[in-house]
């Protein structure tokens, strides 16, 4: 049985048909059913470890759906690679360092096993190690001294820095920035996007959870919402309007916002 591909969505869209085939994230052999219903593009994947599923309007364009579906394989993490710096040294090589981090506990979860943390001594940088599936892809440092840029991407990729150690059933929380995933991650399961755009990665990620609570800055509030309508057809997504942002919270008060 062939997997789903761009020609097949074109001919669903255009027809009341259905079609059954291997599903493209977990591999499942011919575990995908996909239908077009009075204007709704629905998918669901049998498998019961699988999180693939999810309903689109077809006013949407095809690129959008395909997009959905498929995913951009340029995007794929398995294709970044990434050394690490080996001018990098311990977090536990700066004082500055030791304080930022544990500011926001993420000296705690580094301890856990949960994050990679690591000191920039040429550039006077807090360094959080981002990765994929257990491989580095790519650092962001957060400077200690005064830097023209706050925030460093040693590798460029583009991927975003979760926390996922919860378990899927435990809600994620969207937010900016990492000092503020890091706060969330001590209750919940967390994703910086070290911005506010949702790149089709992030959306493939944040598909397998049960619950998706999106959590900008007060100020970025209305692309919070567009973010959370943008995930509503593929899983159980809203955004709140939080009073500050999340990294200025303890965690346990970060907890009560989203019990």
């Amino acid at each position: 049985m062939r997997t789903l591909n761009q020609k097949d969505i074109k001919a669903l869209i255009g027809s009341h048909e259905s079609y059954r085939g291997d599903c493209h994230d977990c591999g499942g052999a011919n575990s995908l059913s996909i239908s077009c219903d009075q204007g709704d593009l629905k998918w669901l994947c049998f498998k019961a470890h699988c999180k693939n599923r999810g309903q689109e309007a077809v006013r949407r364009s095809t690129k959008e759906i395909t997009n959905a579906l498929l995913g951009k394989q340029k995007e794929m993490d398995s294709d970044i690679s990434f050394d690490v710096p080996s001018h990098f040294t311990s977090m536990y090589s700066s004082d500055k360092c030791i304080r930022f981090f544990k500011r926001y506990q993420a000296i705690r979860l580094a301890e856990e096993g949960h994050i990679k943390l690591r000191y920039d001594p040429k550039q006077d940088r807090a360094v959080f190690l981002v990765t994929r599936k257990g491989r580095v892809v790519d650092a962001t440092g957060r400077a200690l001294g005064n830097a023209t840029s706050k925030w460093w991407r040693y590798n460029g990729s583009g991927q975003s820095f979760i926390l996922n150690h919860h378990g899927m059933d435990v809600p994620i929380i969207v937010v900016e920035d990492i000092p503020s995933a890091c706060i969330a991650g001590y209750n919940y399961n967390a994703i910086a996007l070290m911005g506010t755009s949702l790149s089709d990665l992030d959306l493939r990620d944040l598909m397998k959870y049960n619950k998706v609570i999106v959590a900008l800055d007060p100020d970025a509030y209305s692309k919070g919402v567009e973010i959370s309508r943008r995930l509503s057809p593929f899983v159980d997504a809203s955004a709140v309007l939080i009073p500050d942002d999340l990294k200025y919270f303890k965690p346990n008060e970060v907890k009560e916002m989203f019990v």
